[in-house]
């Protein structure tokens, strides 16, 4: 027999008890296994439940009449975390839309007397809270509604007030100023939005 033919009936060989080796490692595997199931699985997603000033949802609004330069008007808001997904890095943040500028009544003083009112070029808000140390926390530095409306409050993500928020109502402080305002915007009224966005 030639070299060449012991060697193919040798590779043949090999093949064939390698193939059997397998074959009776997949049968035993058969004959001896167990199988167990864990039955009945649910799968729930958290919820993100935001109330203001204890209630959701919210029918809380402010209300700053006869703001005047130089005094300073707050306004107070609790919030709550009451979702189901507390303690889970949620982010809030605050964004501001003026919906109505509006002249009001004017008197002789005031200076522009046509079209929207002023107030809402030059009014200012703050935003603040108190930490578990009795701390003030600036949140947002006076800043005016044009600006803020181009912008979000607290958009950072888990600040000092998303962690406090996830053990306790946090009493947000908004104060307004009118400091920059002269007197076309005397009478002035505006309306405007505060819309709370809570993620996580």
């Amino acid at each position: 027999m030639s070299k060449n033919k012991k060697l193919k009936k040798w590779a043949l060989g090999l093949l064939l008890t390698g193939a059997l080796f397998f074959g009776a490692l997949q049968l035993s595997k058969a004959l001896f296994s167990d199988m167990e199931t864990l039955k009945d699985n649910i799968a729930g997603a958290a919820s993100v439940n935001l109330k203001l000033g204890g209630q959701d949802p919210t029918q809380v609004s402010f209300s700053i009449p006869n703001l005047i330069p130089g005094e300073i008007v707050r306004s107070k808001v609790g919030v709550t975390d009451s979702g189901t997904g507390a303690d889970y890095n949620e982010n809030l943040y605050i964004g501001l839309v003026v919906t109505d500028s509006d002249e009001g009544v004017n008197t002789e003083a005031e200076t522009d007397t046509e079209g929207d009112g002023e107030l809402a070029e030059c009014l200012m808000m703050r935003v603040s809270y108190l930490d578990l140390n009795n701390e003030e926390v600036e949140v947002q530095p006076f800043t005016s509604f044009p600006q803020l409306e181009g912008m979000f409050i607290d958009e950072q993500n888990f600040s000092s007030l998303d962690d406090l928020l996830q053990i306790t109502t946090v009493n947000l402080d908004f104060d307004f100023s009118a400091d920059a305002c002269g007197n076309e915007a005397m009478g002035d009224t505006v309306t405007f939005d505060l819309n709370f966005y809570y993620e996580q």
